[in-house]
């Protein structure tokens, strides 16, 4: 999954449609969302926090920049749980943290991956080029996410998906796809964190 540009559009329509059906509670699933820019998260969290820092970047030659919740863009208060898991990077670990440090959301599942970074080529004499982490972000109360990923207040395993193999050794596709929340840890955790909120 990604939080590429535009998703927290999608993201902040379907929140307020779910309101508007009567939704008292939100579950925003952040696993396996590997690509998707800073910005991207910031503007995710941004959508539960309307007050404060929701992260910083610094570097030794990059001087701390704040990003700061904007109320107007605030559009819920409504209890909600957030899962994550080794496949939640970037700007959705910007997200997380955030929420999580805010208090604003419970947040459940695994360690996330730990890449939340500016990046910046650098040419090298030869002609070719490195690509070099030149700033981390930081979660609001001061923790790089690039050294140690998004810790969820609540941990839970992730469950292997069972995979049948053929007599070659390859994987037999699924006929019909299992139904997510009788297997799925992290979702029935935070289901069942969530309903007492």
């Amino acid at each position: 999954a990604t939080l590429a540009a535009g998703k927290v559009k999608e993201a902040a329509a379907a929140i307020e449609s779910l309101q508007k059906q009567g939704a008292r509670r939100l579950i925003l699933d952040l696993r396996n969302t590997a690509v998707g820019a800073a910005d991207q998260g910031v503007a995710l969290a941004n959508l539960f926090v309307s007050s404060g820092t929701l992260a910083y970047l610094q570097g030794q030659r990059v001087p701390r920049q704040n990003f700061d919740a904007e109320a107007g863009r605030a559009m819920s208060s409504l209890p909600l749980a957030v899962l994550v898991n080794r496949g939640t990077a970037d700007g959705a670990e910007i997200a997380a943290a955030a929420l999580l440090e805010h208090k604003r959301a419970e947040v459940v599942g695994e360690r996330t991956y730990g890449d939340a970074a500016l990046r910046r080529p650098v040419t090298l004499e030869d002609g070719s080029a490195v690509i070099l982490s030149v700033a981390k972000y930081y979660s609001p109360n001061g923790k790089a996410i690039q050294d140690t990923g998004v810790t969820p207040g609540t941990l839970v395993a992730e469950v292997e998906a069972q995979v049948e193999l053929d007599e070659n050794g390859e994987a037999v596709p699924q006929s019909e796809p299992e139904p997510q929340t009788l297997d799925d840890p992290i979702l029935k955790k935070a289901i069942e964190g969530i309903r007492n909120r």
